[in-house]
């Protein structure tokens, strides 16, 4: 592999490093199984990255944060199941891939307020890969609230718009650098492509979700009718995402 120190942005490695040590504060696994499970992520990536000129230079990088969507899913999945039981892994994490793809769809097919990259493997309109890292990135925001004694409702849900909005702020400056998705008209941007609104509307949107499971938690349902609950209230969560991604210009 040659010259690969050129092809990988910069931003993708400061968001691998801040994933990594984010994810080990949030959910308390030991730094040495940590690196193994993400040491073979890095390998393949860079080896997509550097077969990438071998190719006629064709755009591999979406590849790369689709790998790192499913290394994170799974992760935080298996965390959730060991940790807090299969009920609650499956009331978070398939509502709320759910909510993704509805909320892709229909900003891909009616609002286009940002495209993704040509090579992003999709469900119809929405990205298929992708979509799983709103409900990670979710994961371990509550889970930086747990673990920093948050434990009034408003306390955890203001933990975890500051834990959502600073996990997406460099994955949005890696995305914009790599072009894995591009914003269409941003009225503020930094880091030379990211608008200004992309972090809010990740915080807000942990927000949203937390507020509605909240309730629901903490309604008679049994586990089961929890899970069918929240399904049900996907399309509810997911144009309340893109109503708060408007308001904030993003």
């Amino acid at each position: 592999m040659k010259n690969w120190e050129r092809q990988l942005p910069f931003g993708l490695v400061v968001w691998l490093m801040l994933v990594l040590g984010a994810t080990n504060f949030a959910l308390g696994v030991e730094t040495r199984v940590m690196a193994t499970l993400l040491t073979p992520l890095l390998w393949l990536g860079l080896d997509w990255l550097g077969a990438g000129r071998a190719r006629g230079g064709m755009n591999v990088y979406p590849a790369v944060v689709e790998l790192l969507a499913i290394g994170l899913f799974a992760g935080c999945v298996w965390h959730a199941t060991r940790v807090a039981g299969r009920a609650f892994a499956q009331q978070w994490f398939i509502p709320l891939y759910l909510v993704a793809l509805i909320r892709e769809t229909i900003n891909q097919a009616a609002l286009q307020t940002y495209s993704y990259a040509p090579g992003i493997l999709r469900v119809g309109a929405a990205p298929a890969l992708v979509a799983l890292l709103p409900a990670s990135i979710f994961y371990l925001a509550y889970q930086f609230a747990r673990r920093l004694g948050a434990e009034r409702p408003a306390g955890i849900a203001s933990v975890m718009f500051l834990s959502a909005l600073s996990l997406a702020l460099p994955l949005e400056a890696t995305a914009a650098q790599a072009l894995w998705w591009v914003y269409a008209e941003p009225r503020l941007v930094v880091f030379g492509r990211v608008p200004v609104a992309a972090p809010l509307v990740w915080g807000g949107a942990a927000v949203i979700w937390y507020a509605v499971w909240a309730r629901v938690a903490r309604t008679r349902l049994p586990e089961r009718g929890r899970l069918y609950a929240l399904i049900t209230l996907s399309p509810i969560i997911a144009l309340a995402q893109l109503l708060l991604a408007l308001a904030l210009g993003g």
